[in-house]
């Protein structure tokens, strides 16, 4: 047995280089403890002072301090490697003897003179940014997976300059904070979408769940981005604020990923993302990069505000953008895969075009006419439900906003449960309350009419008593309307004529008069305008189909004479329809 023990005493103990370092380097130094110890109070005799014992000289004394000080100066490599690494997040920040002696109170290296004059923001983000094996992790993980899901980040410019912010951050220089909050926001996105193995891993190294981990790394990032001057943290702002409505999104936070998403919008506009771009100053990339933005936030929008019932925030009538060319990750075949910004290019046609389709609800002018068109009398019409169906909005509102016509609309005051008749395409005041036509668009229309001039006829004619009142409005076959508003004096002593287009009334609400009505005002409307003038005669006509008997007798009813002659036109699709018209003149 002692045999036994001699022998597992006298086995070697295999240790790394580092520790049979520290264990040479302690064998030459007496340990601390032992040298703080404090001499025992025992009282003892002064020895006598001999001749061989004497103070220091002042030369020796320095000599010692010298000594000491090429003793702290070769530590200082293994602390500058220390101080590096942990910069780099590869070791904690708490101080530890992995490299020899503590460093010096007074031996400060860069980067933490850098972190003391950061802002409580920034060093808090610092302060809960894992260390770098674990953010590269994140960073991949992101770049690889959950980035496709809307592609804001470009990964070759990314990557780039996270390499650099770890760089600058290494060597003490200041940190952008923009990127920064993009840094973490992008590890909070991250944190959402791990598969199970990452995720077991970085929890259990972490000590933390990672639902925390990401709520955490979310708050940071909004402190530091309420920093964040508006206008002044460029792209790479817009691109962390949009991350911030994606987390809210997959948090199922959805009312406040949409008031993310209309600070990440007013940001673009602050930068003229929704403008032009071929006046601007900047790279090719740049201006793809603005493109893919902004074309994103316009999908998320419209996508967002059917989604939640609210309007869109951006306006799509005044604020026209450029689809993004996805020529960055072009390939040197075109059977190369798509660019992983096509879905969101499509997305946002898709989006265009429902923009750009007429409403159906809410009882607008559109759908007035739509519905007039498509199952009501359709033989009562000039015009096919399958040629206007294709208009635009833009196109429904032209009548309205043309100034050499009028429109006038019946609508429902739900308020006082009547119909009045509006002419949406002026702005009259009364009483001191301004009705324009954007308040009109919010109510519901039950019938409109649209009439055009005047028209006066020719001077060479003499006496216009004898000629019908459309002949001054057909020329080779086709309605002909003044190429520009008359002036007052313009039209003195002429005989004019106005036409009357598109007269519609819902069949919900025929037979309450509101037919009659409109046609009223249009008459008096056009003996307004044609004393206004200095007019000598004005006549009033329309068109309207043979086969449509209850439109000729209603007509007459209101004073018109229905003529049996037919006239020979050309309709809108390039065919000849025939058509009897009816005119009533006003002296």
């Amino acid at each position: 047995m002692v045999g036994t023990k001699a022998g597992k005493a006298t086995r070697p103990v295999a240790s790394c280089t580092e520790c049979q370092r520290r264990k040479q380097k302690a064998s030459h130094q007496m340990p601390r403890y032992l040298q703080r110890r404090p001499k025992p109070s025992v009282p003892s005799a002064e020895p006598a002072e001999t001749p061989s014992q004497r103070s220091l000289s002042d030369v020796e004394i320095a000599n010692i301090k010298d000594a000491q000080s090429e003793t702290t100066t070769g530590d200082l490599p293994a602390l500058a490697a220390k101080d590096e690494l942990r910069n780099l997040g590869y070791l904690p920040d708490d101080q530890n003897l992995l490299f020899g002696n503590a460093a010096p109170i007074s031996v400060l290296s860069s980067s933490k003179q850098a972190s003391d004059a950061a802002s409580p923001e920034m060093k808090n983000v610092l302060r809960l940014l894992p260390p770098k094996p674990y953010t590269d992790i994140l960073i991949q993980r992101y770049l690889g997976v959950t980035n496709f899901n809307y592609y804001c980040l470009y990964p070759p410019t990314f990557s780039h300059d996270y390499a650099a912010w770890w760089s600058d951050r290494a060597n003490g220089k200041p940190l952008a904070p923009e990127f920064t909050c993009l840094l973490i926001r992008v590890c909070a996105c991250s944190m959402q979408y791990l598969d199970a193995k990452i995720q077991q891993k970085l929890e259990s190294e972490l000590g933390e769940s990672a639902q925390s981990l990401s709520e955490n790394y979310h708050h940071a990032a909004k402190q530091l981005s309420n920093t964040i001057a508006p206008g002044q943290g460029g792209l790479t702002q817009i691109q962390q604020l949009f991350l911030t409505a994606a987390w809210f999104k997959s948090e199922s936070l959805f009312v406040e990923s949409w008031h993310t998403l209309s600070s990440c919008i007013r940001e673009a506009q602050e930068l003229e993302m929704h403008k032009s771009s071929s006046k601007a100053v900047l790279s090719e990339f740049d201006i793809e990069m603005r493109r893919r933005i902004w074309c994103l936030l316009y999908v998320w929008d419209w996508q967002m505000s059917l989604l939640l019932s609210r309007p869109p925030i951006i306006n799509q009538s005044s604020s026209p953008f450029e689809l993004p060319n996805m020529q960055l990750e072009r390939h040197a075949t075109q059977d190369g895969p798509p660019s992983p910004v096509t879905h969101i290019a499509i997305q946002a046609e898709l989006g265009r075009v429902i923009g750009r389709a007429p409403r159906t609800t809410g009882g607008t002018l559109d759908n007035t006419q739509a519905e007039s068109l498509k199952s009501v009398d359709p033989q009562a019409f000039c015009s096919k439900y399958e040629y206007e169906s294709q208009f635009t909005a833009e196109r429904w509102l032209s009548p309205i906003q043309n100034p050499l016509g009028k429109t006038f609309a019946a609508v429902i005051d739900h308020n006082t449960e009547s119909h009045k008749q509006e002419d949406p395409s002026r702005t009259s005041e009364t009483e001191g309350t301004q009705t324009s036509f954007e308040s009109l668009l919010g109510k519901e229309w039950v019938g409109t009419a649209t009439i055009l001039g005047p028209v006066p006829f020719p001077s060479e004619e003499g006496d216009t008593s004898n000629l019908k009142p459309w002949d001054a409005l057909i020329k080779d076959g086709k309605y002909q309307v003044p190429s520009k508003p008359f002036a007052p004096g313009d039209l003195n002593g002429a005989h004019i004529v106005y036409v009357i287009v598109d007269m519609f009334v819902l069949p919900g609400v025929r037979g309450k008069g509101h037919t009659r009505r409109l046609l009223e005002i249009i008459i008096k409307a056009a003996e307004e305008e044609a004393m206004f003038f200095g007019a000598s005669k004005t006549s009033v006509t329309g068109q309207i189909e043979p086969e449509n008997v209850g439109a000729q007798e209603f007509y007459e009813a209101m004073g018109f004479k229905v003529w049996d002659d037919a006239v020979l036109m050309e309709s809108r699709h390039g065919e000849a329809d025939t058509g009897k018209h009816s005119m009533r003149c006003l002296w």
